[in-house]
């Protein structure tokens, strides 16, 4: 098979366009399915090993849980020649892997992380179900919810997911990797209440003795639990977290949402100096100070741009048919009024997009996000929009600069003019 970038724009299966490789190994590859919530998990296998695949991602996808990630579909195909499983299921904002590449959890979100992991976990375990592969790059944030991926989850060990979330709270709050000796119960001792007792309930060398899922709730909502501080690590020092350096909690986690880089366990959470990238996407730290303007490649020269600048308070996000400097047609992403509470700043997401003879959208992609919850948001809205027809068989490019506010967001549309 030739390189996993070499299948995008290929159709698999008949039904599901491979729009973008967001990233993978020799055996998988991770893609973006057309402008669908979904993405596709491709995965080589002969083809005895693919139906078995399928036949137990067909038995989990019976499975419902709000905190278990939801398979759409499952299915054998070939592609380029060669047979692979694959798998559909809910596109990710974040993984739990990417923040802690920059900071710890604070005690409150690594409580609401444990309590919804927990939760799924215990609805596994009580049907006779394991995760099998529970780590920090499978735990994901989706909208205002926290799930564990359902792909490696078969009727196994409850045990060893207990030990596996053990470790993941170490990390969680450590920063350390998920490498820890298997009977070393010392970090567990250095941690917060009630999370040191919790971690020892997990790590427990004795799986019969280690605590259960259930067990683990019932303790993180007893009322010994504690509140809130951000925890010791070395990564850290000198550098609270605060909420002025974005960590935003909101009224109560029932209403938190994912937003910003990441978001675990419902509560806001930012890279405050070291940004890492995402799989999906690039990205930047949100912007404090004036946008800087939006990059051109470097074979290209502007030479005019026409701009546009598109008001939210001013316009709704239905269809206007209104011409202004080229475009017939602009829609601004409808942020969720709790999201958008949470901006610092005037954080930008820049799309570029491709203009067919039609004025249609033909591509659009990002060019820099300060996250992918608004990237997802902005990439939405430029798919949508609609410019004056032009005679000539080469696309025209596009720059769409999108500024939030805690009240608006505007649109910059810089047209690119080649000399």
């Amino acid at each position: 098979m030739p390189d996993w970038r070499d299948l995008e724009g290929q159709l698999l299966d008949g039904r599901y366009p491979l729009e973008r490789y967001v990233g993978g190994d020799e055996g998988s590859a991770l893609f973006l399915i057309g402008s669908s919530s979904a993405t596709v998990r491709i995965r080589r296998a002969d083809a005895a090993h693919a139906a078995a695949l399928v036949a137990r991602w067909n038995r989990v996808k019976l499975l419902r849980h709000p905190h278990l990630l939801e398979i759409r579909e499952a299915g054998a195909s070939e592609i380029a020649g060669e047979t692979v499983a694959y798998l559909v299921v809910e596109q990710a904002d974040e993984n739990l892997a990417e923040i802690l590449r920059g900071r710890p959890l604070t005690t409150d979100e690594s409580r609401e992380m444990l309590l919804q992991v927990a939760g799924a976990l215990d609805y596994l375990h009580t049907r006779g179900m394991a995760h099998s592969d529970l780590k920090a790059s499978n735990i994901l944030a989706i909208g205002d919810t926290i799930k564990v991926s359902s792909e490696s989850v078969v009727e196994g060990d409850a045990a060893a997911d207990i030990q596996a979330l053990g470790f993941t709270l170490l990390h969680a709050l450590t920063q350390r990797g998920e490498t820890f000796a298997r009977d070393d119960l010392e970090p567990a001792a250095d941690l917060p209440a009630p999370f040191g007792e919790i971690a020892k309930g997990c790590l427990n060398p004795d799986p019969a003795l280690r605590w259960t899922a259930n067990k683990i709730i019932a303790r993180l909502q007893s009322p010994e639990q504690t509140g809130s501080s951000p925890p010791a690590s070395p990564a850290m020092a000198g550098k609270p977290l605060t909420a002025k350096q974005g960590i935003r909690r909101l009224a109560g986690p029932a209403s938190l949402v994912v937003v910003g880089l990441v978001v675990v366990a419902g509560v806001v959470m930012r890279r405050t100096d070291a940004p890492s990238p995402a799989p999906a996407v690039p990205r930047q730290p949100p912007a404090a100070v004036a946008p800087v303007p939006a990059p051109v490649p470097k074979a290209s020269t502007p030479k005019t741009v026409a701009a546009i600048r598109s008001d939210e308070r001013a316009q709704s996000t239905s269809d206007r048919k209104v011409i202004e400097n080229e475009v017939t047609r602009r829609i601004v992403p409808n942020i969720p009024e709790k999201a958008r509470n949470t901006i610092e700043g005037k954080p930008t997401v820049v799309v570029r997009v491709s203009v067919d003879p039609k004025g249609n959208v033909t591509k659009a992609a990002l060019e820099r996000s300060f996250s992918s919850y608004f990237g997802k948001f902005a990439l939405q809205a430029a798919r949508q929009w609609k410019f004056i027809p032009y005679e000539g068989a080469s696309p025209r490019e596009w720059i769409l600069r999108f500024e939030f506010t805690h009240t608006n967001t505007q649109v910059v549309a810089q047209k690119v003019v080649r000399e």
